[in-house]
């Protein structure tokens, strides 16, 4: 008898990233996807952790297909919390190959509710060199009406491409990199702050030691 294979392209999806890289593509990838889709690929990582997407091959209708924020390639994108969400959309006409990115587990970072208590973060492998290629985040939450307080007390990275920010509301208020003067304290308006590190492909220093 004849065997019908009907081939069903997951458009919607709840992913789990782990440690280990996972791919994921467009629809119909490496061929071309179809006209009229709306995806939702929502990836998931541990609590406290956060997600990194890398987009390897990019290629959509220019005007009218996108994944938002539709990259140049290769690009990495770090999420600040444990869930990343990726939208794809196609209009009604012309299609391409699409996208193909891995996504996995980053290490660095973590989400921490401060107390009265003084608590150490640090660059990973902390006194030691850090590696290349990092992109960490930091989140911090205070008890409402209360503040954060970020206090750096040994810092050195490479001067030209490697640094820390200090970002609040959406929006970097300090930038860090070289050998500042120690210490630097920083102190939110409100009850977030984060702090972002982020290493390039290339020399590595010690990096820093900060309390919250």
């Amino acid at each position: 008898l004849p065997i019908l294979i009907l081939i069903v392209e997951t458009c919607n999806q709840a992913l789990t990233a782990v440690s280990q890289p996972r791919r994921l593509t467009s629809p119909g990838y490496p061929g071309q996807y179809t006209n009229g889709l709306d995806c939702n690929y929502t990836i998931t990582a541990s609590v406290n952790q956060q997600v990194e997407i890398t987009f390897n091959e990019f290629q959509t209708e220019p005007c009218c297909d996108y994944v938002e924020g539709s990259p140049s390639v290769p690009v990495s994108y770090t999420s600040t919390l444990n869930v990343l969400v990726v939208k794809f959309y196609t209009d009604s006409s012309v299609v391409r190959r699409g996208f193909n990115a891995t996504y996995k587990q980053v290490t660095c970072g973590a989400t921490e509710t401060p107390t009265s208590e003084a608590q150490v973060f640090t660059s990973p492998d902390y006194p030691s060199n850090y590696p290349n290629n990092e992109n960490c985040y930091w989140n911090f939450q205070a008890a409402p009406t209360q503040q954060v307080e970020v206090t750096f007390t040994a810092f050195n990275t490479e001067s030209c491409c490697d640094f820390v920010e200090i970002i609040e509301d959406g929006q970097m208020t300090e930038k860090l990199k070289g050998t500042p003067t120690m210490p630097r304290t920083f102190t939110s308006v409100g009850q977030r702050l984060t702090v972002r590190f982020k290493s390039d492909g290339s020399v590595s220093r010690s990096g820093f030691s900060a309390t919250y």
